[in-house]
């Protein structure tokens, strides 16, 4: 009978310490959002290469942990992706922003589709996707994209001149041999740079 006493004090103080007042206990790390790429037809979700310019999309989800999402963060090499190279919808809306304000309406979770255009220097860099909730706990997915090849660069030959069409970030070497086939036996080269 003394044990059953005891016993029973026992469950009485350990059913007590248990109860919480609505407090986050200290010892406890909250828990964060999740981010995870989606695999889809169209978007990449590992790394990948794309040529020069190109646009490449990916797909990325996001779910809340103990606290509603806040923003969605996109990294080019650790700085911001600028927007003129940057698109993100949601449900088919546009909402593009770096960083992005998460609405309330997406605060337990979103999937947004992100197109970026790579740039036209050849080079690895890496792409982060970075979410961070109400309690500034965070995660992030990354993947590396390598920009390789050559810019597609066409010419189009007007009245008297040559136009470059493409980016206008090139320093472009044009080659163009003229011959003259009026003179058999004299050929005429022209070549010219700008």
């Amino acid at each position: 009978m003394p044990w059953a006493f005891l016993g029973l004090i026992a469950l009485v103080l350990f059913s007590t310490a248990c109860e919480t007042d609505g407090t986050i206990d200290p010892g406890v790390d909250p828990l964060g959002p999740e981010v995870r790429f989606l695999t889809d037809v169209g978007f990449i979700s590992t790394d990948s290469q794309v040529s020069p310019g190109e646009v490449f999309k990916v797909k990325v989800n996001a779910v809340a942990g103990d606290a509603d999402l806040k923003s969605l963060t996109i990294r080019e090499g650790g700085t911001n992706v600028p927007l003129d190279r940057l698109t993100i919808t949601v449900d088919g809306t546009d909402v593009t922003n770096n960083p992005l304000l998460i609405t309330s309406a997406f605060a337990s979770g979103a999937t947004w589709e992100i197109s970026i255009e790579a740039p036209v220097d050849a080079a690895v860099r890496t792409y982060e996707f970075t979410v961070a909730d109400q309690d500034n706990e965070t995660a992030s997915v990354s993947l590396d994209v390598e920009v390789f090849g050559q810019l597609a660069i066409s010419l189009e030959r007007g009245e008297d001149e040559v136009t470059v069409l493409g980016k206008s970030d090139y320093s472009i070497n044009v080659r163009i041999k003229i011959r003259n086939f009026a003179q058999t036996q004299n050929e005429t080269f022209t070549y010219f740079s700008f």
